[in-house]
């Protein structure tokens, strides 16, 4: 009865465990806790294996810097660890985004240099038209220019000309004035002389008479 009274133990309700990602190993220098720590092996990290002890569940492995110890062979699985993935599906991603960061940048550069070269196109042509304008009034300029010194030229002639039409006239002028001045010098020179010749003539009829008028008396 005694027995029977005794409580049986409670039996706990089942409870699923998963070994973590985040795990660090140990390598050691043989097969087994009693051997020395070479140094803790994190978790993703690549092994090379050199060899296997079944019976012990020891592997022997290589590191990346060329470390050689056992670590334990239920520790070792065929594929990187679901963080390492995650972490390398990371830096892939980081490495991503700062290629289509660069890249955008590289897009935005050169649609801003595109922009700059449609402005400077416009500006171009702007440029290229005001010239076209400013080529078209110099031509006419010159043009007109060509024409002016045509008539400059014409016009100097006739100055020279009447230059030359202004001296001879000057001359003929001068001729005439002489002439004149000779003219006058001429009558003076006869009025003078028919002068004389008159008070000659007057003295020696006035003489006549006063001889008659003594003889009457």
């Amino acid at each position: 009865m005694s027995g029977v009274g005794m409580a049986a133990p409670s039996l706990a309700s089942a409870e699923t465990l998963y070994v973590s990602d985040n795990l660090e190993i140990t390598l050691r220098r043989g097969q087994g806790t009693n051997f020395q720590i070479l140094r803790a092996l994190k978790s993703g990290t690549a092994l090379q294996v050199l060899e296997k002890d079944p019976d012990n569940g020891y592997s022997k492995v290589r590191t990346p810097g060329g470390s050689e110890g056992w670590v334990l062979t239920r520790f070792l699985m065929t594929e990187p660890s679901a963080r390492a993935q995650l972490n390398s599906a990371l830096s892939r991603a980081a490495d991503f985004e700062a290629k289509y960061k660069a890249l955008s940048e590289q897009v935005a550069l050169v649609t801003n240099q595109k922009n700059e070269l449609e402005s400077s196109r416009s500006n171009l042509d702007k440029s290229n038209s005001q010239l076209s304008k400013e080529l078209k009034h110099i031509k006419a300029t010159a043009s007109r220019a060509l024409e002016m010194d045509g008539e400059n030229k014409e016009l100097r002639s006739k100055v020279i000309k009447l230059e030359r039409d202004n001296q001879a006239l000057s001359q003929e002028n001068e001729t005439l004035t002489d002439r004149n001045a000779r003219d006058w010098f001429m009558v003076g020179a006869g009025v003078a002389i028919l002068s004389l010749l008159l008070g000659l003539i007057l003295a020696r009829f006035g003489g006549r008479r006063k001889s008659s008028s003594w003889s009457s008396m």
